[in-house]
């Protein structure tokens, strides 16, 4: 258990310095009293799903980005933004893409809901990207 940043993750603003152990702590913020050990444990799980979920995120957005350039897209944005092209295969590829791109995040945000609730275990990015939705061009 990393110590030194789960307190920065429940007091981003206390003033503390570290050894290697909860008792070589020493906290120099008067107004913030120094969490126990226990809280610090039990801090964890937050603190797991809160990196978990700053990881996610630019995971998510390069999978679709990457999708993109299956096609010779730039990214996501490029591609979405041949929804309204005169072009027929364009236009069926953006619109096949933004309907996928929404179905991801809101299956991602789901599974955020989920994981954070404690209803599923926090998965490591790699078993949470691929769990995402498929896109068949």
């Amino acid at each position: 258990m990393d110590i030194f940043n789960i307190l920065r993750y429940m007091h981003p603003n206390a003033q503390f310095s570290m050894g290697d152990t909860y008792d070589s702590i020493v906290w120099d913020s008067q107004d913030i009293p120094k969490p126990t050990l226990q809280e610090i444990e039990s801090a964890y799980p937050d603190y797991q799903f809160y990196l978990f979920k700053k990881q996610a995120g630019k995971f998510i957005q390069d999978f679709i980005d990457n999708k993109a350039q299956e096609k010779d897209y730039g990214n996501g944005i490029h591609c979405a933004s041949y929804i309204n092209s005169t072009n027929l295969q364009w236009k069926q590829e953006a619109q096949s893409f933004v309907t996928w791109r929404d179905a991801v995040w809101l299956y991602a945000y789901s599974e955020l809901a989920l994981i954070q609730a404690g209803d599923k275990p926090v998965p490591t990015i790699e078993e949470f990207i691929q769990s995402l939705p498929e896109l068949n061009w």
